[in-house]
């Protein structure tokens, strides 16, 4: 053959197997789809219908030949669509409601308590206030710090008149009158001593024309937030040096200051005795009185005339060391609450003498220091 001539053994057996596997391919689209594929070489059967007989021997194949009607058994048709009954139990409880479609998309009415409860009083809102004859909208300032100077206020509103009057906290003002929007007055130092709310509105003498209130703070000034717990004096108070410890931080270092230095960036001190420290605030000039911390209990002074709070312990030997006390001056032991006299009057006698030392050599260098006698202890038990 053609085909093969001038192939190879390999490419010969690979035509063969293309030209067979086409063959198997088309036989099995043949076999699949062959009644689609293929047209039908029988007569077409004709429509039938009830009363009408029909053909059973199939039409004619010439044309011109009459068609024999055969009648049809309607009751082997009918056999081909059976209907199955639906049964429906209308008396379970779980049952759809009868005459409904149940595939229909379906909304069930909303749920009615039974009885139905009290709704309550229906809310009505407040009606609002008329408006006053001469509305006053703000106050400029707002708001102020307790025991400052006088100062003007404006009170800002509308349809003002000319003998209008500003009324601070019950107590008529000198008014200025500068126009139907605006008026002006002095606030003497006395209305604002103390810190609280107070309030502002404006009226005629008469009070046929007047103004709703409106709000003003007078608040407490900034307080020094740490404590006075002691002071180191000189002689001539010249140089006296306070200690100072933030408040509800007493395990931390005190920090000091003297006259006319300037705490925490704004309390200068003015100031200084053993009983309490004056400072004044640099930014708003208030002066500030701290007085000296007294904390509860039996309070001793020590080496650096700072106060130490020793709280009686009910251990035969103290065990905890007092800053400004050296470790090698004898304690005193205590019995429950009562103290050993003999050993108390010998530890004072020995720190008395150390102190009457170190002081007496400082004294040769800085005359100004002065030299504090320690009380003696009492003879009643």
């Amino acid at each position: 053959m053609g085909l093969f001539e001038g192939k190879t053994p390999a490419e010969r057996n690979k035509i063969i197997a293309a030209i067979v596997l086409g063959v198997i391919a088309v036989a099995t689209l043949t076999w699949a789809f062959g009644g689609m594929l293929l047209p039908s070489g029988g007569p077409a059967t004709p429509p039938v219908t009830d009363g009408e007989p029909a053909d059973p021997e199939g039409a004619q194949g010439t044309a011109g030949q009459d068609v024999v009607d055969v009648p049809v058994n309607l009751q082997a048709v009918n056999s081909d669509y059976v209907v199955t009954p639906v049964v429906y139990n209308g008396g379970r409880v779980d049952a759809p409601i009868s005459g409904r479609n149940i595939f229909a998309f379906y909304e069930p009415p909303a749920f009615t308590p039974t009885p139905t409860p009290d709704p309550g009083p229906t809310y009505v809102p407040p009606t609002p206030p008329p408006r006053p004859p001469m509305p006053l909208a703000y106050v400029t300032p707002t708001t102020t710090y307790a025991g400052s100077q006088s100062f003007r206020i404006e009170a800002i509103g509308e349809d003002f008149v000319e003998n209008a009057r500003i009324i601070f906290s019950g107590n008529a003002l000198p008014t200025t009158f500068i126009s139907p929007t605006r008026l002006a007055a002095q606030v003497p130092a006395s209305l604002i001593a103390r810190a609280g709310g107070q309030s502002i509105m404006v009226n005629t003498p008469d009070g046929t024309l007047y103004s709703y209130p409106v709000q003003f703070n007078v608040i407490p000034p900034p307080a020094p937030d740490f404590e006075y717990i002691g002071v180191i004096a000189r002689q001539h108070y010249n140089n006296d040096t306070a200690y100072f410890q933030d408040k509800g931080r007493r395990n931390q270092d005190p920090f000091t200051a003297r006259l006319n230095d300037v705490v925490k960036g704004r309390f200068r001190v003015i100031s200084i005795s053993s009983e309490a420290v004056e400072f004044e605030d640099v930014r708003l000039g208030f002066k500030h009185r701290l007085e000296l911390l007294r904390p509860d209990g039996p309070v001793s002074t020590s080496g650096g005339g700072l106060p130490v709070n020793r709280t009686p312990s009910r251990s035969s030997a103290p065990t905890t060391r007092i800053p400004g006390i050296p470790d090698d001056i004898p304690r005193a032991p205590n019995d429950g609450n009562r103290p050993n006299r003999e050993a108390l009057k010998k530890a004072i006698e020995e720190l008395q003498k150390r102190r009457q030392n170190r002081q007496k050599q400082d004294s040769d260098n800085d005359p100004e220091i002065q030299v504090v006698e320690l009380p003696e202890p009492p003879d009643n038990e």
